[in-house]
Order: structure tokens, then sequence, then C-alpha cells
């Protein structure tokens, strides 16, 4: 009988420490671990980004801005923006790389180097810390591979070259990558553009001075063949065609020379469109 209420007495103890145990337990949950910073990894580069923890996108602006050019020259500032799924924390810093879009198998990958561009300014365009302005400036690119073509905007004359672009947001704290996003660019030469636009400029005066010949049959044949481009047929120099061949001169080597520069075709506006009219009401006029 002794026996069996000490054993009862011992189950009670056992039950009574049992009862005290949970609700300190329910007070005091386990914590989390908190993670365990980076200190030691290696940070990101342009040539070894890392794994992003989101994905990330280039978003494409509308109306005329610094944002819409997809060409510069090198030393040009270019923007772009980034939009991320997740949150970028404030204190992320961009790097932004470039190098030659060279033109490889599909089995193939580009093992050129990437060149670093310094960010001349970041901007967070929403309270939620998804979308980024990103504006740098291109930097002087290694010389083209040789035994390599790089990709042009246009093939035929190969006067914008393509080079590609990497934005790499980085996590300081931790130096964890947050997003990787790749696009392409043109990077265009100014000098070859109006080299091209002054050759383009040059043929059409030179069609226009052989059509003149012809159509004056002989008149002022020794003129100068300018002069002849402006004259009527009974040889009197017009000033009315004389303005429709300066303004139409004008717009359309501007126009090549934009489009040089963008390795794309442009829209004439309409404000051109109305000078080059009044130009050509005020030769029927004079008619």
């Amino acid at each position: 009988m002794r026996e069996k209420c000490w054993g009862v007495f011992g189950w009670l103890c056992i039950l009574m420490m049992v009862v005290m145990t949970l609700p300190s337990a329910a007070q005091n949950p386990p914590q989390p671990t908190a993670p365990i910073a980076h200190e030691n990894a290696p940070a990101p580069t342009c040539d070894n980004p890392g794994q992003p923890a989101s994905a990330a996108t280039i978003v494409m602006a509308t109306g005329e801005s610094l944002q819409r050019k997809r060409w510069q020259p090198e030393g040009g500032i270019i923007q772009f923006t980034i939009k991320s799924f997740n949150k970028i924390p404030d204190n992320v810093s961009f790097l932004v790389c470039f190098r030659w879009k060279i033109e490889t198998k599909p089995s193939e990958k580009n093992t050129a180097k990437f060149v670093p561009a310094n960010t001349e300014r970041l901007e967070r365009n929403d309270t939620d810390g998804t979308t980024w302005t990103v504006t740098t400036r291109i930097p002087e690119l290694k010389e083209k591979p040789v035994g390599k073509v790089v990709e042009s905007a246009t093939p035929l004359i190969s006067l914008v070259p393509l080079a590609e672009v990497q934005i790499v947001a980085v996590d300081n704290a931790n130096r964890q990558t947050l997003a990787v996003v790749n696009t392409t660019i043109g990077i265009t030469n100014p000098w070859l553009a109006a080299l091209f636009a002054l050759a383009a400029c040059a043929l059409v005066v030179v069609l226009l001075a052989r059509t003149a010949r012809l159509r004056l049959k002989g008149r002022i044949t020794e003129a100068n063949p300018l002069l002849q481009v402006i004259s009527t047929k009974g040889g009197d120099a017009s000033l009315s065609q004389a303005q429709i061949v300066l303004w139409t001169t004008v717009v359309a080597a501007s126009a090549i020379y934009v489009m040089a520069l963008s390795g794309d075709l442009i829209q004439i506006t309409d404000g051109t469109l109305v000078l080059l009219g009044i130009a050509g009401t005020a030769a029927l006029g004079a008619t």
C-alpha cells in the first residue's frame, strides 16, 4: 500500500513539473536564428555577378527623355530604369558594365571582359523600392577582339556597333546580388556619322547638278553648278527655288546624321514638314 502511495505521489510531482514548464515555454518561444552576414563572401563583380535574389527587367520610357536613347558615343551619358519584383533596399549600389557584343554561335558564349562604368546618379522612383533609375557614363571600351565580328545596328555599313550592358544591384550590407539585368545599346561615332551625312548630301548635290544641266539644255552650262541647281528653265536664278533646295538639304542632312547615330529610322516632325511646305508654297506663289 505504501509503495502505491509513493508511486502516485511521484506521478503527481512529474505532472506538476510539466504544468509549470509549459507556460514558461509558451512565454519564451525559441527565437529564429538571425541570418549571418556574408562578411567574408566575395563582392559581386561585372564578370562574376553571382546568383540574383530576384528577377528584374528594363523599363522602356515613353516620350522624349534621356532614358529613351539606346545609343551614345563613348563618354556619353545614358539612363536605365530597373524594375525588380522584390524590394531593393536603400543601401544598394549598382554596377553598370559594358562590353562589345560579339557574333557567336548558339552554343558559344561571349567571353570578353566587361568594362565597369561610373555611376553619375542613382534615384529611387517609388516608395516600395522596386524601381530605380541609374544614370551612367559610357566608358572607353577595349579594342574590338581580333578575328571576331561585332554586331551592328546597321549590318550593311556597320556605323553603329552594339555593346552589351550588364547592370548588377548589390546589397552592401551582406554583399548579396539582388538583381541582374542585361540589355544592348549602340556605341556611335559622331564624327563618322557627320562624315556619312556630308557624303550623302554631296551625292545629292551632284545628282541635282547633273539634272540641272540636262534641264537647262546648254543655256548656262558654264555657270557654277550650285547656281544651275537654283535656276529656272529660262536660266534665271530663283530665290524660292534656292529656299527649297536649302531647307530640303538641311533637313535631309540632319535626318541622315541622326539615323547614322542611332542606326534606326527617325520620324520627321510636323514642324519640319510645315517648314518644307512654306518653302514650296513660296515657290508656287512666285511662279
